[in-house]
């Protein structure tokens, strides 16, 4: 039993954990790199800066979990409770979170690229200002979700992704498909995006959006898709879309 241990800055790569009771457990800093925590409880675990790098956690309870800064690059996350989580500014590359709850997770600055969180709950989660590239939410509830701010580069999203109350304001929706996914009007006018995003027939491409793709680089000092974003947050009411080259 590790319940309440103190093990902030421990050297705990590799170390082999399923089922182990680590609720409330201080392990700030602490290297997890390639643990096995197979169905864990980590409920309140203080695990901020930690480096959980390729960690094993399915099905883990990892409710109310402090993790900000942690690094989380591969870790498999599939079907675990991360139910009102703490995950500022982590960084969560291709980690797999299929079928996890994350229902009021605080994501704030997350970097969350190539990260699998199809099926995954994130009901009233907070994702304001995260990176969200290439991520898989297809089937993903996204109910009443903060999204401010997020970047949803190439995200993919199915007819089964529900994005209900999700906020969008700021939002940044880059060569993505939700021409089945069911968003709204009203968060897709809170967004930005151009031609390289596919609406649903159903919906108007917002005037604030150019109706050409954006390149990701110039050579010439001519428009990108983030300096148009940068320009189009910094004043919406007096944006004006560049014209096709």
């Amino acid at each position: 039993m590790l319940r309440q241990a103190r093990l902030e800055g421990a050297n705990l790569g590799e170390t082999r954990m399923q089922g182990a009771n680590l609720s409330h457990t201080r392990m700030e800093g602490a290297e997890l790199g390639e643990a096995r925590l197979e169905g864990a409880v980590l409920s309140g675990a203080q695990m901020d800066g930690a480096n959980l790098r390729k960690v094993r956690m399915e099905g883990a309870n990892l409710s109310e979990a402090r993790m900000e800064c942690a690094a989380l690059i591969g870790a498999r996350l599939g079907g675990a409770i991360l139910g009102q989580a703490r995950l500022e500014d982590a960084t969560l590359w291709d980690a797999r979170m299929e079928g996890a709850d994350l229902t009021q997770a605080r994501m704030q600055d997350a970097d969350l690229a190539y990260a699998r969180m199809e099926g995954a709950n994130l009901g009233e989660a907070r994702l304001e200002g995260a990176n969200l590239w290439d991520v898989g939410m297809e089937g993903a509830f996204l109910g009443q979700a903060r999204m401010e701010l997020a970047y949803l580069g190439e995200a993919r999203m199915s007819d089964r992704t529900d994005l209900k109350g999700a906020t969008f304001q700021g939002a940044a929706l880059r060569s993505v498909d939700v021409s089945n996914v069911r968003i709204s009007q009203a968060q897709v006018d809170a967004s930005f995006g151009d031609g390289g995003v596919v609406l649903p027939g159903t919906l108007t491409r917002p005037r604030h959006w150019p109706d050409w793709e954006l390149p990701k680089h110039s050579e010439d000092g001519g428009p990108t898709f983030d300096s148009e974003l940068a320009k189009w947050r910094a004043d919406p009411a007096a944006y004006t879309p560049p014209p096709p080259p």
